[in-house]
Parts: C-alpha cells; sequence; structure tokens
C-alpha cells in the first residue's frame, strides 16, 4: 500500500473578440449649381458637373430645393441582425413564448438527469450502526467473479472521492487505510471530513529478515478512530513462506487486538514481488493459496472476521472460489475497477488528502450494501430458475 499525490486539473479556456467599425461615405453633395474643373485621360481640360453623392443603399442625394430631408451622414440602416430581432420581438411574439417555454423544459430536463449527481455531491456519510459487522463474504462462491456494480452510478462529489448512488441515495462509505507511515492522526478532524471507516495497520513481518513487528501507531489509530465514531477493521502486512508462519501471524494479529471490537474484518495481505531478496519471492500458487487460508481460518477462530487484500496480480496466485466466505478487499488505482470480482471495498487510489493526516493517504469505497442487494437479487433468480 503506497501513497503518491496526482491532481487533477481542469483546463481553462481563454478568449477575446475584438470588432472594428469602419465608416462609409461618400463626397458631399455637390452645392447647386457649382462645377470643378477636371483633367480628362486624354490631358483635354473641361469642365464637368460632378454627379449627386450616392447613399449607402444606392439611391441619389436629393438636390438642393428638394422637399425630402438628407439623411445625416453619422446615421446608418440598423444592421440587418438587429432589425430581425426587433421584428421578431414585436411581429411574433409567438415565437418568443416558444423560445421562454425550450428553456423551462431543458431546465427541467437538467435538473431530473442531475438529481442523483446533485445528491452525490452534497451527501454526508451517516455512521453505521456501532454493532454491526460489515461482511464482504459471498454466500455463493459461483458469484466470485461477477461484477455486481454499475459503473455509471460512481460520481466524484465535492469533496472529490467517489460515491456509489442508487434512486439518489449514496449507498457507499468513505474510508481511509493507515499505518505508521501517516503518523500521529487526528481522527477527530478526519471524522468531520466525512471518512466513515478507517482499516488500521495492526503490524508487518520483514520482507527479508522475517521478523514480526508491530506497527507503531497501531493502538493510538485503533483508539482514536474509534473515539472518533468512525468504524474500525485491521490489516497484517504478510511476508509467511510457510502455513507455520501464516498462523502465528494471526496468533500476533489476535493479542494485539485483545478483544477489541471490530466493525471491518482483518485483512490478511500478502504483496509478493519480483525482487529476489524478499522471502516470498519464488512462492507457488498453491503454496500461497496455502498460507492465505490458515491465516484467514486462524483470525475467524479468534472471533474476527477475515478477508483477503490485494491488487489483480496479487489475487491471481489465488483460487478465489475458496476465498469467496472471507471476501475482498481489491486495489486498482484506476478511474474504475480492471477487475471482474465481485469485491466489498475498493482501494481505489494511494494519493488521497484527508483533513487530520499530514500525509498522502490510501482512500477506500464501501460498496456492502450493493453487494449484498446483488446477492439477493442473484439468490431470488436461482429460486425462480429452480
Amino acid at each position: 500500500m503506497g501513497a503518491g499525490r496526482g491532481r487533477s486539473q481542469g483546463s481553462r479556456a481563454a478568449g477575446g473578440a475584438s470588432s472594428r467599425g469602419r465608416s462609409r461615405g461618400g463626397s458631399p453633395s455637390p452645392r447647386a449649381g457649382s462645377s470643378r474643373s477636371g483633367t480628362s485621360r486624354s490631358g483635354s481640360s473641361r469642365t464637368a458637373a460632378r454627379p449627386a453623392a450616392r447613399t449607402r443603399a444606392g439611391r441619389t442625394s436629393p438636390r438642393a430645393g428638394s422637399s425630402r430631408s438628407t439623411r445625416s451622414r453619422g446615421r446608418g440602416r440598423r444592421p440587418a441582425h438587429e432589425r430581425l430581432r426587433v421584428s421578431v420581438s414585436r411581429s411574433h411574439p409567438v415565437l418568443r413564448a416558444v423560445g421562454v417555454a425550450i428553456g423551462v423544459l431543458a431546465l427541467a430536463v437538467l435538473i431530473a438527469g442531475g438529481y442523483d449527481l446533485f445528491r452525490s455531491l452534497t451527501a454526508r456519510r451517516r455512521p453505521m450502526d456501532p454493532d454491526a459487522q460489515v461482511s464482504l463474504g459471498l454466500e455463493d462462491p459461483g458469484l466470485t467473479y461477477a461484477n455486481p456494480y454499475e459503473w455509471g452510478r460512481l460520481s466524484v462529489g465535492v469533496d472529490g472521492r467517489y460515491h456509489y448512488i442508487v434512486g439518489g441515495e449514496d449507498v457507499s462509505r468513505t474510508g481511509v487505510d493507515v499505518s505508521e507511515h501517516q503518523g500521529a492522526i487526528d481522527w477527530d478532524a478526519v471524522a468531520d471530513d466525512g471518512v466513515s471507516f478507517a482499516i488500521v495497520r495492526v503490524g508487518y513481518r520483514g520482507t527479508e529478515n522475517g521478523a514480526i513487528g508491530a506497527d507503531a501507531y497501531f493502538s493510538a489509530n485503533l483508539a482514536g478512530a474509534r473515539a472518533a465514531g468512525l468504524d474500525v477493521g485491521a490489516y497484517f502486512y504478510s511476508q509467511a513462506v510457510s502455513v507455520e508462519e501464516a498462523r502465528e501471524e494471526a496468533d500476533f494479529v489476535l493479542a494485539q487486538l485483545r478483544g477489541a471490537e471490530l466493525n471491518y474484518p482483518v485483512a490478511f495481505d500478502l504483496e509478493p514481488t519480483s525482487a529476489e531478496a524478499t522471502r516470498v519471492h519464488g512462492l507457488t500458487d498453491d503454496e500461497m493459496n496455502a498460507i492465505a487460508h490458515a491465516f484467514c481460518e486462524r483470525v475467524e477462530e479468534g472471533g474476527y472476521r477475515a478477508m483477503v487484500y490485494g491488487n489483480k496480480p496479487d489475487l491471481g496466485h489465488l483460487r478465489l472460489e475458496e476465498f469467496a466466505p472471507y471476501g475482498f478487499w481489491y486495489a486498482c488505482y484506476d478511474t474504475r475497477p480492471v477487475m471482474d470480482l465481485a469485491f466489498g471495498i475498493w482501494q481505489y487510489s494511494s494519493s488521497g488528502t484527508v483533513d487530520g493526516i499530514r500525509t498522502l493517504v490510501d482512500m477506500d469505497i464501501d460498496l456492502t450494501p450493493q453487494l449484498a442487494a446483488y446477492q439477493a437479487q442473484a439468490a431470488g433468480t436461482t429460486e425462480q430458475d429452480g
């Protein structure tokens, strides 16, 4: 689990337009009886009367003494678009009414279509029943590789976080997962920033020396998150190379928890790498499958629910149908999950920002209400088919 910060910047478009005006006017109309001497192209000299000046419309200016008044040259006819606008406003009131009706209809469509989005942008998270236990498990392993979600319902709120909207209601919950890498955390500020749950690291096994260690901030994070009203789960970073070591890690977790109440499961987090220096390098898929089983079984024997964490490559080492009863916490830092998997929690970012946490932090979205609804629907369909 890592953290890196990415900010999306909206592009700004700026533009300007300048209009030019040119004065168009002929020479002043000649006075009555006036003449000018002009030179012909042949060089002969003759007296020629200047033709009457023409207006912009091409009509000859009235001669002196005419009863028609002459327009001032600073005033011209209205531009065509202005004449059309005046004509429509005066002569076609029906068109104006149609325009208003179209505008009202467009506004109504926008309001109706944007209702779900509006709710997602303004909704605040509501705390869960303090005695409730979140289950990510699948009753039917056949649903393991199903996709229970319509990702078109996923929207980004004003908080910059994902929300899953159904029927105008936000059925998801926002969470974070933290370790000693985040340092001291102001959990009251975290809760005030709309975060509903936290998954805290209990400890880890060294990737090279294999020693088990407690997370330096586990006790403070567990107590602080619960005191702030957040629902809490836990995880352990495993580097077990045998079933015995996996059980040892689970026993360590149980000892650290000391019977503390958790709303979310305890996650098994094994992240194989290609680095030869790591202990888990070279483990077969069968070995990793057995190690994951041993950890989860021991945790549940200790009275807690278990779940499996990983991204697509990590989970690809396991026979996931066997872990369906535990459920999955899936990591994918993309705009949509890239794996068809009936997971209950999605870790969608390693670069989140939350009030009260001074570093970047992993962001999670709990989708278990929708997962439960999908399972119920699938079970009903199966009964009808039967």
